[in-house]
């Protein structure tokens, strides 16, 4: 069985030495990426790689000899890419074996290796085919939208310090409620929630910055985006039988995108917020209140306590929520 010819990579021909010797890059230089990237090293009389290795070690040594980018800027990269694409391998596994143990012509009570087996021949070709395709056509389109926000922003670099909005959405009781959970329906539950987030990100300018379990994080330009946003999660999920509510705080100013992540100030107050705000509430600082003066559909209601947040200190807190519906 042929693994690598199955995803369509060539058949291993070289080792490590070999590809230090055609490249002209360190061994240990390379082994970094490698390792970065996730994957177990190997030893180097071990025949493990092919000419698709030589390309990718020649092109980033590349870069890094004319000074485009340094070390570890491709460590960095290469531990994104890595982490997610063994997360997307992993769950496009799981897709697929339940689309073999729900197929007619195949044995449902066979074991999931057996049943993946069939990915691995001719019967599982045009599946195969789909999940690369998707990988690439997913990364084209958000490669096309992230462009359009930096050139929107006109920033001078993508990792310029930006004003946004941060929100973390956490589903309370999680812990509990997963206790008595048999392993499906807890992911029915995660599924419900993951589903929900980036729909009601996708409705706005904001996005989905992570999934951290049972919390999200999100981000929007505004204040009123990110409220809409955590606002509309709620909904969502009260419309979900069995699915726990939110509760979500949501902090504006300064951040620092790294590697498609967002850090700074502004996201631990973010997370700090989310810590005291109550089942079902949406909590921001005091001193954003104005800034949803000019939204109808928004109604703040001002607490009355102070609460010291952790690296934080004192902060007066609001609870944000829809305006209600009068008849005209």
């Amino acid at each position: 069985m042929d693994l690598h010819r199955s995803v369509g990579l060539e058949t291993p021909t070289l080792r490590r030495a070999d590809i230090a010797a055609v490249t002209g890059v360190p061994r240990e230089q390379s082994v970094r990426w490698w390792r970065a990237m996730g994957f177990p090293e190997v030893g180097d009389d071990v025949v493990a790689f092919s000419e698709v290795d030589v390309d990718l070690v020649q092109r980033v040594a590349g870069l890094v000899d004319a000074g485009l980018v340094d070390d570890d800027d491709v460590a960095r990269l290469a531990r994104l890419l890595g982490a997610s694409c063994q997360r997307i391998a992993e769950a496009q596994l799981e897709l697929a074996d339940e689309i073999f143990e729900r197929a007619a012509n195949l044995d449902p009570d066979a074991a999931a290796s057996d049943r993946l087996k069939v990915l691995l021949d001719e019967r599982g070709t045009a599946l195969m085919m789909l999940l690369e395709r998707s990988v690439v056509y997913v990364w084209k389109r958000h490669m096309q939208a992230a462009l359009g926000r930096h050139l929107d922003t006109g920033l001078d670099s993508v990792h310029s310090t930006d004003v946004l909005a941060v929100g973390f959405a956490d589903l309370a009781g999680f812990t509990k409620l997963s206790k008595g959970l048999t392993p499906p329906e807890l992911t029915e539950v995660i599924d419900g929630f993951e589903a929900a987030a980036f729909e009601s990100a996708a409705g706005t300018d904001g996005r989905v910055v992570k999934l951290i379990g049972d919390e999200v994080m999100f981000v929007a330009p505004t204040v009123v985006g990110a409220a809409r946003i955590a606002l509309d999660l709620r909904d969502r999920l009260a419309a979900i039988p069995e699915m726990p509510t939110i509760h979500c705080g949501i902090a504006v100013g300064p951040t620092v995108g790294v590697g498609g992540d967002v850090f700074g100030t502004t996201v631990n107050l973010a997370s700090r917020l989310t810590s005291v705000a109550r089942k079902g509430t949406i909590v921001i600082p005091r001193s954003c209140v104005d800034e949803l003066s000019d939204a109808p559909d928004l109604v703040v209601r001002p607490t009355r306590r102070s609460y010291s947040l952790k690296g934080i200190g004192d902060t007066r807190i609001a609870v944000v929520d829809r305006a209600p519906v009068t008849d005209d």
